[in-house]
């Protein structure tokens, strides 16, 4: 069985050959840059090369008749649906990857190469269930609106970016369900501040039936947030040998 806390031949840290270690730091501070120059030339090229580039992507315009309409509508009313739209796919992203990054832990929970704590596979699959829930709930928003679900909006591409390395994480077969469970905190802690924001502004835009819909989906994302949080907190304790302390 896995665990990441076991201690090995770990040739990372300059410990482990000190006469190199201490040759290495003195020639760090002997090395002279080989162009002219700090790191305000460098602040300078970024600066002109985000001056240069185009927007990540775009939202794209309704494409329907009736979706037209609701825009308009909306416009007229002072609100900007584009906004909403592009923090709609931005959700509808997030949620596909959490689908993802819950099926890669409930894959590690049931190989039980490494310690698992008290996550249960019934809730697993129970929250991962409600995931993909919300992910219909979205693409029902968006199509509601006159939306295109398929299109990826700027903030969807975002939210695609922001996943790749927690997907990593969990694909990674080396990496523990200590570690998948600790990328998905970091996940749901982001997707409970998203679903909050987009409760408020349907409400602001007058979309009551839907700010009601996501409210519910906001109080399930608050309940995944506190039970992975407990199971995160349990495996560090256990790992620690401090289990029976703390709860004595």
């Amino acid at each position: 069985m896995k665990d990441e806390n076991e201690a090995g031949m770990n040739r990372t840290g300059m410990a482990m050959a000190l006469r190199e270690g201490r040759v290495q730091e003195g020639n760090a501070w002997k090395n002279v840059p080989a162009s002219p120059g700090d790191e305000r030339e460098l602040e300078r090229m970024r600066a002109a090369y985000e001056g240069e580039s185009e927007p990540i992507g775009s939202v794209p315009s309704p494409a329907s008749l009736k979706g037209l309409a609701k825009t308009a509508l909306q416009m007229l009313e002072g609100h900007d649906p584009k906004a909403f739209i592009d923090r709609l796919g931005e959700r509808l992203a997030f949620e596909r990857s959490g689908i993802r990054l819950y099926e890669l832990l409930i894959g590690k929970h049931r190989a039980a190469q490494s310690p698992t704590g008290e996550a249960d596979l019934e809730n697993l699959i129970r929250i991962r269930n409600q995931e993909l829930a919300h992910f219909r709930l979205l693409w029902d928003s968006l199509e509601k609106l006159g939306a295109d679900p398929t299109a990826e909006t700027p903030a969807a591409d975002h939210a695609g970016v922001k996943t790749m390395g927690l997907i990593q994480t969990l694909s990674d077969p080396r990496s523990t369900f200590y570690q998948g469970l600790d990328a998905i905190l970091i996940a749901e802690l982001a997707d409970n501040e998203g679903w909050r924001m987009l409760v408020e502004l349907a409400e602001g835009m007058g979309l009551k039936e839907m700010a009601a819909a996501f409210r519910q989906a906001n109080a399930q994302e608050g309940m995944h947030l506190e039970q992975i949080r407990k199971w995160w907190e349990g495996l560090v304790r256990e790992e620690a040998g401090l289990a029976e302390a703390i709860t004595a």
